[in-house]
């Protein structure tokens, strides 16, 4: 016998008598306080990522052209926020109520919003797998827009949904409509996203209606709700020219970077589909279960219900394939607004199991709530008792001595932060760190730098530090890490720096922050030199564009220093006399004959040991833990300065067993002879051996030989055709 259409048992809408009605309204009361109870004990105790400190900004004084917040400036949620705020003492927690309550609120217009689709135990399921989604309560105590955000869209949606579907009361539907319309206006002052989740509704209701009138009273509803915030947001932001140029200089800093659409690959695209579908349920197995059952309810509703498949589509689709497209997928927050959509269609297939297994819908709900709490509680517990990881570096800070007369600086990321210092002189990067960096060791008795390192960076191979003191470094607890996955800064890393030996100033590939191949040939090859009265070992490698052989040479201020006749992958190595100045730093630069990448530079005073990647060495990189390391292919050279009868070289590597079976075999050469030859039986491994020297001839060439490699494209299908041996992170001579 054929079931029962969806359309009837999901669309019916059964008459309730008013003890019912009022009894359904008290439950979801002390669901919603409920639900605020699992959240207010675990407020941060500090604000958590940059936006919250753009919202703690707003708060205290409103002015998205200076990112206060950022744009496009969240005027309602400021207001929100601001309402609440005086409550409380701690900035984070003032923040962070406001999502804790707003998120508790939203079960009341989700469930209506479900119940009008489907019945009273789908909708409760459809809840609770929504509510307690673990990306979804772990963001509930954030100090952050988005389940504010989620409320006004839900709220929204339900009214039009409602309106919608209401075809018997008509008045009464016009009215919801309007409601609808106008709470979709203002949410789009949480967060813009919203026109994604409310905009499609909003014209199929205009076409459905086919009524100019109401079209034109939908308009203006909507209108009128967004001038409310519009218009108070220009005028505080200074018009609407200074607010569109902020706005847009954001959206090209992001755009390069964030979606898939600007750098497209079938890797990046599954790794989007599983942020977006499956990462927010944290607990792959648990998440695997829910999205096959959401596959199976989309095919039931494409067989018995396509027009209330259709709704569904209409009311998330278009924010999900946004989502997917065009931001930053790894920011798991950005998923929120789709798990309706998820957590509806799993609950097809168990409705209709339930006629069959009793208690299966309760069962479903608790374990659902089961495993959420097992990977959600540890996280908030986490993330309630411990500082983020900036705040962590600012105590740390205020913990270091001032009379040493350090400057404290670091990336981008970190302006925000940087006013909060106290006992040091702060430096801001507003031009970006290479460039305030470069400003900076270019004065009189520069004194040490206090440097805030961003994770995933490589800015500091553009200069030649000898010795780097790391002081500290901080991230989110393990529990933490996977929900807090893209926010920033998650990492930070505090280091002491004293004035480098030589800094690049372009036209130089030491880091992949330098930029794309094309546009660093275009440069100048320019760096500074640190004056001095010793004699200088000075080393430089790279490779020619086109040609087999070129001339390359040193000019420091004006005057050439040396010249070299060099090949296709090239390594010039030459002893500079002293070289004095007033100034501390002074111009230098690189001349070639042909089309040359210059790979890597290095000046160190003649008495120092020390051992460079020439060729065979790709560009730096960071791991997961944001360790630096390069790759090097199967033959891999080194230059070496050795001053002394005798040296201890020390590499340690890491090799991706996983794609070639150990033991790996490394042999390696010194100045042409055979030094060792290691079988390197784990993936982590570290070599050391003692390298002769000689007094006559300091220079000397490392050669390393791989027994084995492989291509990550054929493996991960990234498009990345190198080929790899070995992760080196550590290569140095003393």
């Amino acid at each position: 016998m054929a079931h029962p259409t969806c359309a009837r048992e999901l669309h019916a809408s059964p008459r309730r008598v008013p003890w019912e009605h009022r009894v359904e309204w008290l439950v979801l009361l002390l669901a919603v306080a409920a639900l605020l109870a699992l959240r207010l004990p675990f407020l941060p105790p500090t604000l958590d990522d940059v936006d919250s400190v753009n919202f703690d900004l707003g708060v205290h004084k409103y002015d998205p052209v200076h990112h206060q917040p950022h744009p496009p400036g969240y005027p309602v949620y400021i207001f929100l926020a601001r309402l609440i705020h005086p409550w409380f003492q701690s900035h984070a927690a003032g923040l962070a109520v406001v999502s804790a309550l707003f998120s508790a609120l939203s079960g009341v217009p989700l469930y209506w919003l479900m119940r009008r689709l489907t019945s009273r135990p789908g909708a409760v399921l459809a809840c609770v797998l929504t509510l307690f989604n673990p990306v979804f309560w772990f963001n509930s105590v954030r100090p952050m827009s988005d389940l504010s955000g989620f409320f006004f869209v839900t709220a929204a949606q339900c009214l039009l949904v409602t309106a919608l579907l209401d075809d018997g009361a008509l008045r009464r539907s016009r009215v919801l409509w309007l409601a609808g319309a106008a709470i979709a206006g203002l949410g789009v002052g949480v967060r813009a996203q919203t026109l994604w989740l409310v905009g499609p509704l909003l014209l199929y209701g205009a076409w459905h209606r086919r009524s100019a009138r109401a079209a034109a009273a939908t308009g203006l509803c909507f209108a009128a709700a967004v001038a409310l915030w519009l218009v108070p947001m220009l005028v505080l932001s200074g018009g609407m020219a200074p607010f569109l140029d902020s706005f847009s200089t954001m959206m090209r800093s992001a755009l390069p970077a964030e979606p898939l659409v600007t750098d497209f690959s079938i890797r990046r695209a599954v790794r989007a589909a599983v942020d977006v579908w499956l990462a927010p349920w944290q607990a792959i197995g648990f998440g695997a279960i829910v999205l096959v059952l959401a596959a199976t309810g989309t095919a039931i509703l494409a067989r018995t219900d396509r027009r209330l498949l259709g709704l569904l589509l209409l009311l998330f689709l278009p924010y999900g394939l946004y989502h997917y497209a065009a931001q930053a997928t790894q920011h798991l927050r950005y998923a929120i607004p789709t798990l309706p959509l998820v957590a509806f269609l799993a609950t097809v297939p168990l409705l209709r199991s339930a006629r069959r297994v009793q208690f299966l819908l309760p069962a479903a709900a608790v374990g659902a709530i089961v495993v959420a709490a097992m990977t959600t509680m540890p996280a908030l517990a986490a993330y309630h008792a411990t500082p983020s990881p900036p705040f962590q570096a600012l105590a740390a800070l205020e913990r270091l001595d001032a009379a040493s007369g350090s400057v404290v600086t670091g990336h981008y990321v970190f302006e925000r932060y940087l006013p909060m210092v106290r006992k040091h002189q702060v430096l801001m990067p507003a031009q970006g760190a290479w460039q305030t960096l470069m400003t900076y060791w270019q004065q009189r008795d520069p004194k040490p730098i206090l440097f805030l390192n961003q994770r995933g960076r490589t800015t500091l191979l553009a200069f030649g530090h000898p010795r780097r003191e790391r002081l500290g470094r901080w991230r989110w607890p393990d529990p933490v890490r996977p929900f807090m996955r893209g926010e920033r800064p998650g990492w930070v890393e505090l280091l002491r720096l004293d004035a480098p030996n030589w800094f690049s100033e372009s036209g130089l590939l030491v880091t992949a922050e330098a930029g794309p191949l094309e546009k660093v040939l275009n440069e100048q090859p320019r760096l500074r030199v640190r004056a001095s009265r010793r004699r200088s070992a000075f080393v430089v490698s790279g490779f020619l564009r086109d040609a087999v052989t070129a001339d390359v040479s040193l000019t420091v201020r004006d005057r050439r220093q040396s010249k070299w006749r060099v090949g296709q992958h090239f390594t010039a190595r030459t002893l500079l006399d002293p070289l004095p100045g007033a100034a501390g730093y002074l111009p230098a630069s690189l001349g070639t004959t042909a089309p040359a990448v210059f790979t890597d530079v290095w000046l160190a005073p003649e008495d120092s040991a020390f051992i460079r990647p020439s060729h065979g060495f790709y560009v730096a990189e960071r791991d997961d833990d944001s360790e630096l390391f390069r790759w090097i292919a199967p033959v891999a050279v080194a230059t070496a300065y050795l001053p002394a009868p005798r040296g201890r070289l020390t590499i340690e590597g890491w090799i991706p067993a996983e794609y070639y079976e150990l033991p790996l075999v490394l042999s390696m050469e010194w100045n042409g002879r055979p030094l060792a030859s290691v079988d390197v039986h784990t993936p982590r491994f570290r070599i050391e051996r003692e390298l002769p020297g000689s007094s006559g001839a300091p220079w000397g060439e490392l050669k390393i030989r791989s027994s084995h490699s492989f291509v990550p494209d054929e493996q991960q299908h990234n498009g990345d055709r190198r080929v790899l041996a070995a992760r080196i992170y550590r290569l140095t001579l003393d």
